[in-house]
């Protein structure tokens, strides 16, 4: 299974088959009851621990790395919007000014205060 190699450390991998343990609702025999104890073990961990399964702090540490890359990719989007529409300024301001020019602001009611 090579838990170690794959950065388990034993207090995770004990945890872990605590917590499948509780879940599963397996009540772990007692060691002079068990024909062959290592072998009860290998058992305990290959049902408690996936083969494919990465060890708690790699978890994290992958997923810290995919939301840098998100964050990264978001804000070389932004950064980009930002220079499309810097470039494309005199034609917003154009715009504006056309829709200003076809669509004069009203002049408010004035008030009398008598």
């Amino acid at each position: 299974m090579q838990l170690v190699e794959r950065g388990w450390t034993v207090q995770q991998i004990v945890d872990r088959i605590e917590a499948h343990v509780r879940t599963a609702g397996i009540r772990i025999a007692a060691p002079d009851d068990q024909r062959d104890p290592l072998g009860y073990l290998a058992w305990m961990l290959r049902v408690a621990v996936p083969a494919d399964e990465l060890a708690p702090f790699e978890r994290v540490a992958q997923e810290r790395r995919e939301r840098m890359a998100r964050a990264a990719a978001q804000s070389a989007a932004d950064a980009a919007r930002r220079a499309q529409i810097d470039a494309e300024q005199e034609a917003i301001e154009a715009t504006l000014a056309a829709m200003r020019a076809q669509f004069p602001r009203l002049p408010k009611p004035q008030r009398l205060f008598v």
